[in-house]
């Protein structure tokens, strides 16, 4: 017996002596597989307004501005260079803010498509520095910088998700520099809103 593609190709299924189907598999990560068969892989880049004295500064503003996709979060890196605190220091730290809503203030920030010369595009509205927020932003997690100018690299494996309409913030608190800057980015992948067609 053969059984063959069905799509005219050629293609043929092979059986074994104990008539078995013979296959095979792979695993590839999420990211890559939305990247090579969809382009709707991006990185954001923000960072903070100078670091001047002790207070909280915006970073980085992402918000889904589409109506039936889902952005899933892989990665995130930080990292803050700042005169004047000691490190690990609890009044220095990174905050990552979900549901949070953008008032006004910043810079527009264009996500990257991650596959080299596509011209997809994200869908995603994104600010960076000075930007203010509506509301009262539930604060998922904070991270605190082991050393200054260390990149704290958080992988999230596409558990963290905005849906439709959504968005996510990254602040960072100062508790006592005079001097430098916080920065942040954050990898996700564009897939539709019932499945990961993209």
């Amino acid at each position: 017996m053969l059984i063959e593609s069905g799509k005219g190709n050629g293609a043929l299924a092979g059986v074994d002596s104990d008539n078995r189907l013979l296959t095979a598999s792979f695993n590839i990560p999420f990211p890559h597989l939305i990247a090579k068969d969809y382009q709707k892989t991006f990185v954001v880049r923000g960072t903070s307004s100078t670091i001047t004295t002790a207070q909280d500064y915006s970073v980085l503003y992402l918000g889904n501005n589409t109506e039936d996709k889902v952005f899933v979060v892989n990665r995130g890196i930080l990292q803050a260079i700042v005169t004047g605190p000691t490190f690990p220091s609890t009044g220095e730290f990174f905050k990552l803010e979900m549901d949070t809503d953008y008032n006004a203030g910043g810079t527009v920030v264009t996500p990257i498509n991650l596959s080299s010369g596509s011209s997809v595009t994200s869908g995603a509205v994104a600010y960076e520095s000075s930007f203010t927020l509506t509301g009262s932003p539930a604060v998922a997690d904070v991270l605190y910088p082991q050393a200054n100018g260390v990149m704290m690299d958080f992988q999230m494996d596409g558990g963290l998700i905005l849906l439709p309409g959504k968005s996510m913030s990254i602040a960072y608190t100062s508790g006592a520099g005079t001097a430098g800057f916080a920065k942040a980015s954050v990898y996700f992948s564009v897939v539709g809103l019932d499945g990961y067609s993209g």
